[in-house]
């Protein structure tokens, strides 16, 4: 996409993208987020109807961001991860316990757990899964190792 009035357009239309999903409890940051904001531009611009950005994208954002059972329940601003171009599956999220000082991880970090199918070129598939992990003041941090595949 070149830098013209294009582009300045699809920014405006990221910003409004990810107010509607911050209202499903959702965003679009993640590094991967741009190839699906991208799929949902191209989308707006082809569609026929005569429905503003805002409400486009409710009706489009709708089931794109999936919960196992229930959707996260964020401490601080909600961070979705996206896996080839798309929104991973959330899975639980849990709290490390203060009280295992035994362990050596982060004690009261509320981590996130996602995954993603993966499809392999014989048909098969792989799990890609990754963590989202956040401080009690809601300081996010996301290991950049990639993902976990299975």
């Amino acid at each position: 996409m070149g830098l013209g009035g294009n582009f300045m357009e699809f920014i405006k239309f990221w910003a409004t993208a990810n107010r509607v999903a911050a209202k499903r409890g959702a965003s679009l940051e993640d590094d991967g987020a741009q190839e699906f904001v991208r799929t949902l531009f191209d989308q707006f611009k082809n569609h026929e109807g005569r429905l503003t950005a805002e409400k486009w994208l409710a009706q489009s954002l709708e089931n794109s961001f999936v919960s196992m059972d229930e959707p996260p329940k964020w401490v601080g601003e909600p961070f979705w991860p996206f896996c080839d171009g798309a929104p991973m599956l959330f899975f639980h999220q849990f709290t490390m316990s203060t009280s295992a000082t035994h362990m050596q991880f982060p004690l009261g970090d509320t981590l996130y757990v996602f995954g993603a199918k993966k499809p392999r070129a014989d048909g098969s598939f792989s799990v890609a899964y990754r963590i989202v992990a956040v401080d009690e003041e809601g300081c996010r941090s996301i290991p950049r190792s990639g993902d976990i595949v299975f």
